[in-house]
Parts: structure tokens; sequence; C-alpha cells
């Protein structure tokens, strides 16, 4: 097992100090996937004390200390340290097989109507589509798209493949009924840029991160139990890290659908952006922003409470549109739409699209862009898609979507 050199250990210690993220996960993600750190390493502060890492890592667990863990920018005002020994046991030989199952059982989900509060429900619960079925279809490939897959054991470093635009985006939360019924303002009536449209593609990413906070995670643990308790309590920090901020997403979800049964939709505030040509990705996602579109922090990712935003990236009369949404008169709402304001109609492209695939899981990319892309940027983006950091240097290029802030003329029929 290769193990790191003098050079390369000062090189990590420097970049540690000044709190260059995105080189240090760039090493990392250069490494093979295990390697050996021989000395105690500093990769940055962690509760304002020095953090330090040696022995058997992987890469993927250095991208998550660095990016969960560390204290950004590097600040150690105790003067103690911890250090971190992890031991070759840790290092899996073989495919974490019974896991891997689990997660695919747990976006089953567990039966249940996220919306069974509202009464009424009646129907199957269906996988509901976060970014409209037939708009990904425009675009696919054979009826394919790309996303990132995690779950499957590949044997190359590219984890970037085809999904079916039956299963991409999707989610089992809503029987029916409350499916068709929620979403029918943006299912069956064109755009308008309307606030009850904007409300309701806010509500869709709302739900999709209650499932996959609570629902999914709850089926994951009990699957792996049933699978192989062995590995129940190998895996329940990553399960609980994913429950970590249910509670939260709960209440945005709840709060939400309370609004659509009382018709007030003037508690979610939404800027628009509209673009000419189609978009490279697409996705939804409600998230608790760490950084605003310039790479600047905007809220500290370890406080108790988070104030939550959703990101949209879809299409429209066959031209991008982007939507973000959050609650009115939220002060980091409000910096994360000026801070896309402010990058220019230039860079704002690239800008969504880097802060969209380098944080946010549920996206998707389009095979227009993705054949475009050498071999080699597809495992840079693969890898930087997984690391989940924002800002990276070497992000591929995006096309130009020429997106400007829209207005309602924009969507007269």
């Amino acid at each position: 097992m290769e193990s790191l050199t003098n050079s390369e250990m000062d090189r990590i210690e420097r970049w540690a100090v000044a709190t260059e993220f995105d080189r240090l996960l760039s090493f990392f993600e250069s490494k093979p996937p295990h390697f050996i750190i021989p000395r105690p390493v500093l990769i940055g502060s962690k509760h304002r004390e020095d953090f330090y890492v040696k022995g058997h890592v992987s890469c993927l667990a250095m991208a998550r200390i660095v990016v969960r863990e560390l204290d950004e920018p590097y600040n150690p005002v105790f003067e103690r340290s911890i250090v971190r020994t992890i031991p070759a046991s840790t290092v899996r030989k073989e495919p974490r097989q019974a896991f891997n199952d689990a997660i695919r059982h747990g976006r089953k989900g567990l039966g249940v109507c996220l919306a069974a509060t509202s009464g009424n429900c009646s129907g199957k619960i269906v996988r509901a589509h976060t970014i409209q079925r037939a708009v990904m279809a425009r675009h696919a490939d054979a009826g394919h798209v790309y996303h990132l897959d995690t779950i499957t054991e590949h044997k190359t470093l590219n984890l970037i493949h085809k999904v079916g635009v039956v299963k991409a985006t999707t989610f089992p939360g809503f029987c029916n009924f409350h499916d068709t019924a929620l979403f029918a303002p943006i299912e069956n009536l064109p755009f308008m840029a309307t606030a009850e449209q904007f409300h309701r593609f806010h509500l869709r990413a709302a739900a999709q991160a209650l499932f996959d906070r609570k629902y999914w995670a709850v089926g994951v643990r009990s699957e792996i139990i049933r699978r192989d308790p062995g590995q129940a309590k190998t895996h329940e920090g990553a399960i609980g890290a994913s429950q970590a901020d249910s509670p939260e997403a709960e209440r945005e979800f709840l709060s939400c659908l309370k609004a659509v049964r009382e018709g007030d939709f003037s508690v979610i505030d939404t800027r628009c952006w509209i673009g000419n040509t189609a978009p490279s990705i697409m996705g939804s996602e409600l998230f608790a922003p760490r950084k605003d579109f310039c790479g600047k922090l905007v809220q500290n990712p370890k406080a108790r409470s988070h104030a939550w935003v959703s990101l949209t990236i879809t299409e429209v009369n066959r031209s991008t549109l982007v939507l973000l949404s959050g609650r009115k008169n939220c002060p980091v709402f409000t910096a994360l739409a000026d801070s896309l304001e402010k990058v220019g109609m230039r860079g704002r492209s690239q800008a969504v699209a880097s802060y969209a695939l380098c944080q946010l899981c549920n996206m998707i990319i389009l095979p227009a862009w993705h054949k475009s892309l050498s071999e080699w940027h597809r495992k840079t983006l693969s890898t930087m898609m997984r690391s989940q950091y924002f800002p990276r240097a070497e992000f591929p290029s995006v096309p130009q979507w020429n997106l400007r802030k829209a207005s309602a003329n924009d969507f007269k029929t």
C-alpha cells in the first residue's frame, strides 16, 4: 500500500493552515483508494483544536473529514490537539454488499404518504419525480440520463453512470392522490412564475429532503440489521448523519404543506433566472447552505439550527430555468440569491452548475454535456461530486445558458 512522503505531508500541512480545502481534496482524490499516512499530519482544526490524522486511510474518508469535520477557516484557539489514528483493520477489502443492498431497499420507502396528515390518501405510494419526467425525456439518450452512482461497486473511479428517466430524481413519497393534487399546478399548467408554482417546486424539494433524511434512513437501518447485524454498528455513523437534520427538514415540509391547505404562499420567497438555451444539468433539492455562489460562508454548518433553501434547475419553453426559494426575509436566503446576481451573466451558468453538482445529491447530468466531456473530466467531476465541497477550481466548463433575472413577461403565452 502506498505511503505518503515527507514532502507530501509537508504540503498537506501548509494547505491545512491556509484552509485550502480545494487543494487538500484534489490531493486526496489523486491518491489510490487506500493509502498510509505514516505520521500524524495536521489537516486543519476541529472545534478550534488542531486536528491530526495518521494510519491507513481512504480517499473518501479523508474527503469526508475535510468537508464535514474541519473548521473553515483554520482556527486553533485552544492549545490542544486531536490525533485520529486509523488502524489497518478499517481498510475494506470486500465490497459492502449488505450495506449497498440496504441502501437500495431504503429507496423503496416505508409505504408512508408524507401528506397523510392532510387526509384523503388513496391509491398506492408512487415514485414522484422531483424533475418532471417529460422534461428529462426531451434530452435523454435512449431514455437515459446520468447521475452519480455510489451504491454499485464499480471497477473504475468514474461513478457517473446512466439512469433511466423513469427512475431519475424519484422518491416514494406520496400516495397517488396527493402526488397528483399537490403538484398539478406545475405538472398540468403552463409555467407562469406564479407564487403558487414557486411554492410547489419548493414543496417538492422539501418532500424529497424529508424522505431522504427520515424514512430512507430508517429503512436502511432496519434492512442492514436484518441482512448483516455485524455491519450495523460500522455504518451507524453514516446512517445517523443522514438523519441529523431530519427534524428541520420535517418542519420545513410541514410548514409548506400547511401553506397549501391555507392557500397562503407568501411565506416563501423565490428568485428566478431564465436562460436562452437548454440546461446541461437538472435537479431539485432542499438544503442548508454553507456558502454562497461566490464561495463565501453564509452560515455555520455546525450550528444547532440552520436556514434552509431549495434550488431547482429545470427547463421551461426549451430554456434553462433556475429557481432559488427560501423563507421571506431570511438573511441566508437573501445573501445566497444576491451572490448569484453579483456573479454576472458570463459566470452565472458555471456558478450554478458547480454549486449544485459539488454539494447537492439529487442532480442529473444530461447526455449532451456528458458526451462532450473527456474521460479525465468525467473522473474529475465524479470525484468532486462525491467529495461534496464548493468551490472547486478544476470544475469542468459547462455550456453557457445566459441566465438573467426573469420577469413576468418571460412566461406570457
